[in-house]
């Protein structure tokens, strides 16, 4: 099924009003996440219950006001979307935890949700 820009936007609507619960009601439960990088949160995860568990609940501890995920980019092919996207987030210390991101999903689901 291929979507749209708009359809991709749409479900980055909630995470950039600070609700990224939102995203994961798009999520498969049996979705295949990689988080690249070094750091704590970078692994495989075969799960949204892996997900959410893991890398995000990591996030959460040093992020304990969420991040705002603002969409910069966006690009589709058929059923394949790469979105760019910035967060705005302070950590427990008050800093600023601010990162940039690319998400590369294939998105052959059903949005009759959207």
């Amino acid at each position: 099924m291929a979507i749209s820009e708009d359809d991709v936007r749409e479900i980055f609507r909630g995470p950039e009003h600070g609700d990224g619960g939102g995203l994961f009601d798009n999520v498969d439960d049996n979705v295949d996440w990689i988080v690249e990088g070094t750091h704590p949160p970078a692994g495989h995860y075969r799960s949204k219950h892996d997900v959410i568990s893991a890398p995000f609940a990591m996030l959460a501890k040093v992020q304990p006001h969420g991040a705002r995920l603002i969409v910069e980019h966006v690009l589709v092919d058929d059923d394949e979307a790469m979105v760019e996207f910035r967060s705005l987030a302070a950590a427990n210390n008050g800093f600023r935890f601010d990162n940039h991101y690319c998400w590369v999903a294939n998105l052959a689901v059903s949005y009759s949700s959207l």
